[in-house]
């Protein structure tokens, strides 16, 4: 087993105790951590909270498109950069792991208000996303909805020019 600091900067390749490791995939860093966290695929799938086999299809590329929440699960559960695991830049046990970004906390009045005044009001999903991830506790039921007015007016318009731009390539 090598020790957790002693992985740094590597090149395309590392071997540890078995086979090469390719650094270049997503996957090949996953494992890398993994491995030298002593976890199991099946191991790390639980502390990840991620269905059983998920790890295990994501170190052999029969997984690539997976969702950021699963990768910052994974991160945290072996406790690695995440920097590192999606782009490979940086060092596993960079200094800044331990400071994942964490999802705001829930606001269940926002939730209330887009249950029962979304379908009639035409707030996007800019304006929407942008309210829930707003670094603030949550809001009276009576002030999302001119929040969620002031949030559309502004960023709506933005929204559509950058879709308007994308689609004219």
């Amino acid at each position: 087993m090598v020790p957790a600091g002693t992985v740094g900067r590597v090149s395309r390749k590392v071997t540890l105790q078995g086979p090469p490791y390719d650094l270049q995939r997503m996957g090949g860093r996953l494992r890398l951590a993994r491995e030298t966290r002593g976890y199991g695929c099946n191991d790390l799938d639980k502390l990840a909270r991620l269905s059983s086999g998920y790890t295990s299809k994501i170190e052999t590329g029969r997984r690539k498109d997976v969702e950021a929440v699963y990768v910052l699960r994974l991160a945290q559960a072996l406790k690695i950069s995440i920097a590192w695991l999606i782009t490979g830049e940086g060092t596993m046990d960079d200094a800044t792991s331990g400071t994942l970004p964490v999802a705001p906390a829930p606001k269940p009045n926002l939730e209330h208000v887009l249950r029962v005044l979304g379908p009639k009001r035409k707030w996007g999903p800019t304006a929407i996303a942008a309210a829930r991830a707003l670094p603030i506790d949550d809001l009276s039921v009576g002030t999302w909805p001119k929040v969620l007015d002031d949030l559309q007016a502004t960023l709506g318009p933005i929204a559509a020019r950058i879709i308007a731009e994308l689609s004219k390539r």
